[in-house]
């Protein structure tokens, strides 16, 4: 009877180091995600500002080997129409949504930018993030504007970098001032050197920078580009 407890007590031990052993290693390594935003504009009937339309959002999570959660179309019961306007007639306020298992979602979102008595309403192309499961820091890196240089700076950042980071939970604590416009020709400026930490109910810390918005050569192909990776 001692024999067989014993041999059992062995096979338990090499099942358990089998299972071990089959865990699959941490990935550190730069990813990149692009999400398209299938971006119109239009001029309203009176006139005035031209009305931008993004037509698409991407629903994102950090640690799939596919990040894409679920994709949105405007017009169907896919897509989560966010507003964040409140305190203005007719407007319907709704930071909700049904999909589940996401972190961020790369999206258009719609917000008062002045004040409830003076309201300036747009509809912004940005990320929201799950506040239920993230939160976010932000780096502005400054000390060189050379883009190899900056790019270096993101990969060579390490937790032991960060030296005691604010952490944010807002809803739109990463938004759309990311990026900035020339309002004389219409193309946008991606800041690159904004590097944003990303703390996450698992334990993991992931960092993540914006590096493209819209083609070079074409103002309305517009998305969103980042790289992103799990930190050290």
């Amino acid at each position: 009877m001692k024999k067989l407890l014993f041999f059992l007590v062995v096979v338990t031990s090499l099942w358990a180091c089998e299972e071990d052993e089959k865990e699959t290693p941490k990935d550190y390594g730069m990813k990149t995600f692009k999400a398209e935003l299938d971006y119109s504009s239009s001029m309203p009937p009176g006139g005035g500002m031209p009305v931008s339309t993004y037509a698409t959002q991407a629903f994102f999570k950090f640690d799939k080997a596919d990040p894409t959660v679920h994709i949105g179309e405007k017009g169907t019961d896919s897509y989560t129409a966010y507003n964040m306007v409140n305190g203005v007639d007719g407007e319907e306020y709704n930071i909700t949504t049904d999909v589940e298992g996401w972190d961020m979602v790369f999206t258009a979102y719609r917000k008062n930018l002045m004040s409830p008595d003076n309201p300036y309403i747009r509809d912004l192309a940005g990320v929201l993030i799950n506040p239920s499961v993230v939160q976010i820091a932000k780096i502005e890196y400054t000390d060189s504007e050379d883009p190899e240089a900056i790019s270096k700076a993101f990969a060579d950042l390490k937790i032991e970098n960060l030296n005691n980071p604010t952490y944010n939970s807002e809803i739109d604590v990463i938004g759309h001032n990311w990026k900035s416009v020339d309002m004389n020709t219409g193309f946008f400026t991606v800041h690159t050197n904004l590097f944003y930490i990303i703390k996450h109910t698992s334990g993991d810390a992931y960092k993540l920078r914006f590096v493209g918005f819209q083609a070079a050569n074409d103002k309305t192909d517009r998305f969103i580009s980042i790289e992103y990776a799990l930190m050290q």
